[in-house]
């Protein structure tokens, strides 16, 4: 892919990054933590998906704590989804699983679908992660086959907050990173 068309390609996902940056720098000066901590959330997820991991993994957990300190559970079991992929892909499988682990605890107690197959996504991103250190070839086989298709099925339910920018299905976007094939 020529230079150029990585750059057309990345385009909208720059504008987005633009866009929440500027929303999140309003929703900290209007005293709005409850935005603030969404808006690092869905930031990390756009700065991973650019594969920015350093800056997403600094986002991600600040987001985390932000999210955790005001008791938004929810939104926290999605963003430690995400989290878990982000983790996975720097090579951090005992805190991906971990992440991942808690996303789906969290997300199964609020009986919220959509969340919980968010996690399961998640969960097999990590678990590919996990069989490509050390796994035997048929693990990685089965592994492979669940993260292709999780990657490939249309799951327009795979949102974290309508309203923020990371409102398309990220998981799927993700999860092909870590198959190669971002």
């Amino acid at each position: 892919m020529s230079e150029e068309t990585a750059r057309r390609i990345d385009e909208p996902l720059l504008a987005a990054i633009v866009t929440a940056k500027d929303a999140l720098t309003k929703a900290e000066g209007g005293g709005d933590p409850r935005a603030a901590a969404l808006l690092r959330g869905n930031l990390s997820v756009l700065h991973h998906r650019l594969g920015e991991l350093d800056a997403a993994a600094e986002l991600s957990n600040q987001a985390l704590a932000e999210l955790g300190d005001l008791g938004l559970e929810r939104f926290e079991g999605c963003f430690e989804a995400y989290g878990a992929l982000l983790a996975a892909e720097r090579g951090e499988l005992d805190h991906a699983r971990a992440l991942a682990d808690s996303a789906a605890e969290t997300l199964h107690a609020f009986g919220d679908q959509d969340g919980l197959l968010l996690a399961e996504l998640c969960t097999v991103g990590v678990r590919l992660a996990e069989t490509k250190r050390s796994g035997t070839t048929e693990q990685r086989e089965v592994a492979h086959e669940r993260a292709e298709f999780f990657a490939e099925s249309p799951a327009p339910n795979l949102r974290i907050d309508p309203s923020g920018p990371a409102k398309s299905n990220q998981g799927p976007l993700l999860l092909r990173r870590l198959l190669g094939r971002a």
